[in-house]
């Protein structure tokens, strides 16, 4: 009896259709051919066995055979690459073993010494005994030995020396010819020539202090006081080095912005008014923009009678600073003052290490007008000396004067070059510097 496999009703042979729901009957050929696939199916199924279901016997099907013969050939390959790797690594450290430990070649002489000698002992404790020669003889040939003995030693002694010479020579650094002592080379009328032929200065102090022999050169009266304009960063860096290595401040110690003054330095809005930044902020500020409001948030902080003192008690007798930097023709009959003499001191003290808190690592970090300000490149020093191999400077210019303070390396030379011109426009005074500078570059570092 057949039933439908829908609904459940019995079906008779001869429907094709279900009486109760209508549901279609397969035909005996669709179950045929259904049961033909369904056992075509199962045929290729494949089952993979690690050990017999039942009994001893095991049949493997083709793909795990295939697998397993993989696998062996696999390992087996392995285990040959280990054992000739290990053969080989044993070869070797075999030979390195017997070689002669030589250190290095300029030793061969003595190494060869050494080991014809150890032959020669081993072939003597090898060979039998002979019978013992006359008295005379045993005396000639113990004279002999002796003689060998102390001819060996000067020839290694001699070996040893010239290996020692060798060495050193070949140690020995290249070392360029000094640069000459500022003093000898530099002619001060070359640069008075300059300055009277390029430049219209009713007031001009040109110094040269040479780092390499603690010499020094002075065009004209140096340790008169000229006006120092935006040079005033450098006894502002130097008060604060000397309290700060006192005690009396810190680098971390903050400070309240407040915008007093516009200028070429990168912060001149009023967005940072209010905000407190450390004092290590407003120095690297200063004197790497020549920051105008930094300079006189810092102369505020430190005080003008601080400065003076401490520039004072130092020996650097022509600083004198009355006022901050303010807008042009406001200067209410104040000014700040100082020489091209005591400048390069002072710089001289920061950049060779006098201070901890402020030394060569700062001065070299941040004592040069940023590359963001266009204009120091074009005029003063810094044309003259792009090739050097360190520059660090300060500058200032305004209608009346130009002011810059540099520490140079060039080649073997080291040296602070310090210009100040008054008397007409800084940036007429342009030419005058930049040769000047390259006269003191072309003598000191040829």
């Amino acid at each position: 009896m057949e039933v439908c496999r829908k609904c459940g009703a019995v079906l008779r042979e001869t429907d094709k259709f279900c009486s109760q729901c209508g549901a279609r009957i397969p035909s005996p050929g669709a179950k045929a051919r259904q049961a033909k696939a369904e056992k075509k199916k199962q045929q290729k199924e494949i089952t993979f066995r690690t050990k017999p279901e039942k009994g001893t016997h095991y049949r493997e099907n083709f793909e795990e055979g295939e697998n397993r013969s993989r696998a062996l050939r696999l390992t087996v390959t392995i285990l040959a690459l280990m054992m000739l790797a290990v053969a080989g690594f044993a070869v070797y450290y075999l030979h390195l073993g017997r070689r002669p430990s030589v250190e290095n070649s300029t030793a061969g002489g003595s190494a060869a010494i050494e080991i014809l000698t150890e032959a020669q002992a081993v072939s003597e404790a090898a060979a039998p005994e002979e019978e013992e020669p006359p008295k005379e003889d045993a005396a000639a040939a113990q004279t002999q030995k002796q003689t060998e003995a102390q001819t060996q030693k000067v020839t290694e002694k001699q070996t040893e020396k010239q290996t020692e010479k060798q060495t050193e020579k070949q140690t020995e650094p290249q070392t360029q010819a000094p640069a000459p002592a500022a003093a000898d080379v530099i002619d001060v009328s070359q640069i008075q020539t300059l300055l009277a032929t390029q430049s219209t200065a009713t007031s001009a102090e040109v110094y040269i202090y040479d780092l390499n022999h603690d010499s020094e050169v002075a065009v004209n009266d140096c340790t008169e006081q000229l006006r120092l304009s935006a040079m005033i960063t450098v006894p502002i860096l130097y008060t604060a080095a000397s309290r700060i290595d006192a005690g009396e401040l810190s680098m971390d110690t903050e400070i309240t912005y407040v915008t007093t003054i516009g200028g070429r330095g990168e912060f001149t809005t009023e967005s940072r008014d209010g905000q407190a930044y450390p004092l290590s902020f407003y120095l690297q500020t200063m004197v790497n923009y020549s920051d105008n409001n930094c300079i006189n948030i810092l102369i505020d902080f430190l005080g003008l009678d601080s400065i003076n003192a401490v520039c004072q008690e130092a020996g650097y007798s022509t600083i004198w600073m009355e006022r901050g930097l303010v807008a042009s023709g406001n200067t209410g009959g104040l000014d700040n003052y100082g020489s091209a003499k005591d400048i390069t001191g002072m710089v001289r003290d920061l950049y060779t290490g006098k201070f901890s808190s402020i030394g060569t690592d700062f001065m070299k970090e941040y004592f040069h007008i940023s590359e963001m300000d266009s204009l120091p490149t074009l005029i003063g020093l810094a044309p003259s000396l792009a090739d050097a191999s360190l520059l660090l400077n300060q500058n200032g210019h305004v209608d009346t004067r130009y002011l810059e303070t540099a520490v140079i390396e060039d080649g073997q030379a080291a040296y602070i070059l310090t210009v100040m011109l008054n008397g007409d426009s800084g940036l007429v005074y342009s030419p005058a510097v930049q040769n000047i500078a390259e006269y003191v570059s072309s003598v000191l570092a040829p």
